[in-house]
């Protein structure tokens, strides 16, 4: 995936503040992680949060293991991560891959997007979160629900 990576003053703001000290447990990191998100993580928890996305429940900044996950569906076992500038560089590019070996051993399905991508591709990515979802974890909703959230089509209200 090819993708124009933008930052913001208050991305990167957020991120050097959200730095876990020897003594903070990892709760209240995460806590802090919610509190300063980036701008790519208000954009994807306005998508996903209180089940707005068919009814799929999600967490935001989750600990899993030793690692923090972006966003995470437990029903389905699906993490999404959003990719900033930072994971370009090859130390964090090793930190990625072996974060995704470890999910991938306790079952998590990882999708990673880039920032840049978001906005561009927001359908896109939308159908294939959606798709992932599904496919993990089927919801038989009944149609007059689905009729009156999206009128037969799925996304189409996301």
């Amino acid at each position: 995936m090819l993708a124009t990576i933008t930052t913001t003053r208050d991305a990167q703001a957020a991120w050097s503040s959200a730095t876990m000290s020897p003594h903070m447990d990892r709760i209240t990191f995460a806590r802090q992680l919610r509190r300063n998100l980036t701008w790519a993580e208000r954009l994807v928890w306005r998508w996903l949060r209180d089940r707005r996305f068919e009814g799929y429940k999600f967490k935001r900044q989750v600990p899993y293991g030793s690692w923090f996950l972006d966003f995470f569906c437990p029903e389905a076992s699906l993490a999404i991560e959003l990719d900033g500038r930072q994971h370009g560089f090859p130390a964090q590019r090793s930190l990625d891959e072996s974060k995704e070996k470890y999910l991938v051993s306790m079952g998590v399905k990882t999708l990673r997007f880039w920032n840049g991508e978001l906005r561009r591709r927001e359908r896109e990515i939308k159908e294939m979160i959606f798709r992932e979802l599904y496919s993990r974890a089927p919801h038989l909703c009944p149609d007059y629900w689905r009729q009156g959230r999206a009128g037969n089509d799925a996304i189409s209200s996301l």
